[in-house]
């Protein structure tokens, strides 16, 4: 399986010693479950493309410190591309940012969230199963978030399929073939407190506190990358 992995930002210099980048994090969660995965990388908040889309058996976009809604440049081109994804009915999974960007390049709205940051580990409940969704026991999801935005306003044709106290919208499909996840499946709890404490300045420390408490419990990012290795392998 080939992926083509469009990086929308990297991760902050001062906390890559805890596991690289965006790519090297998506490195190390793929191919676990006995699916031989190979990513080619590029850099679209640089202004790289690929050239042949049909290379590729999914897109996979990662998040990133801009906002959906930042007048720059590179972002109304990534939002073009992401539209010609959709029309040419490629599949594509998105990650926060590009989770958020699915729905404002299909129609959505994306803004900052009234309830604040979501940062740590968070319940998520599964709103419906599809086909390429094994059934979890309880029906719920520990994930880690780090975030401020959110999907405010879906786009027409999408269906959310997960949903937190937090984020009501945290995971959605559109037309079987693009994909949206607000969490961060590539994350470890050693990164996102990282990530927590180097917010301490700038977030509630409520929100900090809570957040770092959280980190407590043990997460269940394997289950998302299994559904997405299948929802790429499904057949549309």
């Amino acid at each position: 399986m080939k992926i083509c992995l469009l990086k929308c930002g990297s991760v902050f210099k001062s906390l890559q010693y805890i596991m690289g980048d965006y790519n090297d994090m998506f490195f190390k969660v793929f191919g676990k479950n006995s699916v031989e995965i190979r990513f080619d990388i590029y850099e679209v908040y640089k202004d790289e493309y690929p050239e042949d889309l049909s290379n590729y058996d999914a897109f996979l976009s990662s998040g990133s410190y801009y906002g959906v809604y930042d007048d720059e440049p590179w972002i109304k081109k990534y939002q073009d591309f992401l539209k010609k994804l959709y029309d040419e009915k490629y599949k594509h999974i998105g990650i926060c940012f590009g989770h958020q960007m699915i729905a404002q390049a299909l129609g959505g709205r994306v803004e900052k969230a009234a309830i604040g940051w979501g940062l740590g580990i968070k319940n998520v409940a599964i709103n419906t199963y599809l086909p390429w969704m094994d059934q979890i026991p309880g029906n719920e999801l520990k994930l880690i978030f780090s975030h401020q935005d959110q999907v405010v306003e879906l786009p027409p044709q999408a269906r959310i399929i997960a949903s937190s106290n937090h984020c009501p919208v945290s995971m959605f499909t559109v037309d079987g073939h693009f994909l949206g996840v607000q969490a961060h499946p590539e994350f470890t709890k050693e990164f996102s407190r990282a990530g927590i404490e180097y917010r301490r300045e700038i977030v509630d420390s409520q929100i900090i506190e809570d957040a770092l408490d959280s980190l407590s419990q043990s997460t269940d990012e394997n289950h998302v990358i299994h559904w997405i290795e299948n929802f790429i392998q499904q057949k549309p």
